[in-house]
């Protein structure tokens, strides 16, 4: 089944699904009245636009394929082939994105995730809705610090369960993990290559319920390109830890190409293990 087909298919099925108002249709954003917020949160050459590159943007992560569409050539789709999975933005409400989640095999709705946003551009909260329980949201909470960097994420119905951010200067030093009994259960510290320059600046993966990556609405997270994570586990009765070792390395598009040092390969290597991720843009005009 083509793309445009599927999608014709997914917009109908989200119209019966969210029918108590959670449309979330990948429409094409240009004639869509998009909000003065995310407008900024998008513009080029701003900490918060974290996709962006001027003139520039992400189109393949790997197997990961990105689309934009409006005047700004924000994030429109999300395709995830490896993983049959198709999101799709919707920008039609004022300081909200709605993003709905299909399986592209059987073609069902997994979730939809619905985005405030604040006077910043910032998120705020989201909320996650299970198609089979539609009235039941997964809600999250944002806390940002006097800098604008993300502090705390928690969750709504049960606060001890959240991730706490710590920075030096502009990059983020660590992330802890706490359960609903308020108990730290995994941490992760952050080193970096502080002679590189990040200007892909991607969220951390774990952000809004797994689905936050792409989405430039949660600040900036580091100047720098990550050199290591270093991801400890902790256990008790009997205390114990174990970490597993993250390391980088970047390969960047040379001269003629893209040159405002934007990533060609990352190379992650786990152990024995390496994952070599390929990123490619394209040239989308003024933005």
């Amino acid at each position: 089944m083509n793309s445009m087909k599927f999608f014709k298919n997914a917009l109908a099925i989200t119209k019966v699904i969210l029918a108590a108002g959670l449309l979330a249709s990948c429409q094409n954003e240009k004639d869509a009245d998009i909000s003065p917020v995310t407008e900024q949160a998008e513009k080029p050459n701003n900490q918060k636009a974290n996709v962006a590159f001027f003139y520039k943007r992400l189109v393949n992560d790997g197997t990961v394929k990105l689309e934009y569409s409006g005047p700004n050539k924000i994030i429109s789709k999300e395709y995830h082939p490896s993983k049959s999975k198709f999101i799709g933005y919707n920008y039609t409400v004022t300081n909200q994105i709605t993003a709905v989640k299909y399986n592209t095999a059987s073609q069902k709705l997994i979730e939809t995730s619905v985005y405030s946003l604040n006077a910043e551009g910032k998120c705020s909260e989201s909320k996650h809705y299970d198609p089979y329980m539609p009235d039941i949201a997964v809600v999250f909470r944002y806390q940002y610090n006097s800098n604008g960097q993300l502090e705390k994420v928690y969750r709504k119905d049960s606060p001890n369960l959240r991730q706490e951010f710590t920075y030096i200067g502009n990059n983020l030093e660590k992330v802890k993990f706490f359960d609903n009994k308020n108990t730290l259960v995994k941490q992760l510290t952050y080193y970096y290559y502080y002679s590189l320059k990040d200007n892909s600046k991607l969220n951390p993966t774990f952000l809004a319920n797994g689905q936050g990556k792409y989405l430039p609405i949660f600040g900036s997270f580091s100047i720098n390109l990550v050199q290591k994570v270093n991801e400890t586990t902790f256990k008790y009765e009997p205390f114990n830890t174990s970490t597993i070792y993250h390391v980088f390395k970047y390969k960047h598009y040379k001269d003629g190409d893209f040159n405002d040092g934007e990533i060609k390969t990352v190379e992650e290597i786990i152990g024995g293990t390496t994952i070599l991720t390929e990123r490619k843009y394209t040239a989308l005009g003024i933005l």
